[in-house]
């Protein structure tokens, strides 16, 4: 199942959280440099700014999102920083 983004991700952009159906192009793909993997790219037909689907993730911004992902299970766990550490 492909990715299809639900909204523009820009604020100022009307289709930013509209109602009606969001309209993009797709606009190519890029690989990760923490993993390797392939993700796309779109295009907004109402602003015309680009983003791509890892702008929806929650580790958006993450430098090694595996590391990030295994403190977040621990600290969830009330796993205590001293022990998160080791």
């Amino acid at each position: 199942m492909a990715f299809r983004p639900p909204f523009c991700p820009f604020q100022d952009c009307a289709e930013h959280r509209s109602q009606r159906t969001f309209r993009y192009h797709r606009r190519g793909s890029f690989r990760r440099k923490c993993d390797g993997k392939t993700v796309p790219r779109f295009s907004c037909n109402s602003c015309g700014r680009r983003f791509s689907a890892q702008t929806f993730r929650f580790d958006y911004r993450w430098r090694i999102p595996r590391i990030h992902r295994l403190l977040f299970r621990m600290f969830v766990s009330k796993v205590t920083m001293r022990q998160m550490a080791r």
